[in-house]
């Protein structure tokens, strides 16, 4: 889904029913904020819990006024895959963190 407005391009996660980062856009709000990165799982955009909701509505949470803001909060894994190239589960709160940054759209 890519929202110039907040500068991310997210791929949903169905294991997880989360969207996740799969890029920043250079020089987009979120890139020059230096808060989000690749792989961040989205939990909420404006205090809406973002679990298993449609594309659709992902993108009226995230497409607004030019200038207004959104403040979206996401998790972060913060262990590396093991040997078998798996992933930390997000359930588990010693392998993330939580990270809140708020982005002006543009």
């Amino acid at each position: 889904v890519p929202s110039p407005v907040v500068g991310i391009t997210f791929r949903y996660n169905a294991f997880l029913q989360r969207f996740e980062v799969q890029s920043l856009i250079p020089r987009g709000p979120a890139f020059h904020s230096g808060e989000v990165e690749e792989g961040d799982i989205l939990m909420s955009a404006d205090a809406t819990d973002t679990i298993a909701i449609p594309i659709q509505d992902l993108a009226k949470l995230l497409i607004g006024v030019e200038g207004s803001q959104v403040t979206l909060h996401f998790k972060r894994a913060v262990v590396a895959a093991d040997e078998r190239g798996w992933t930390p589960v997000i359930d588990d709160a010693s392998s993330y963190v939580d990270v809140a940054v708020t982005l002006t759209r543009r």
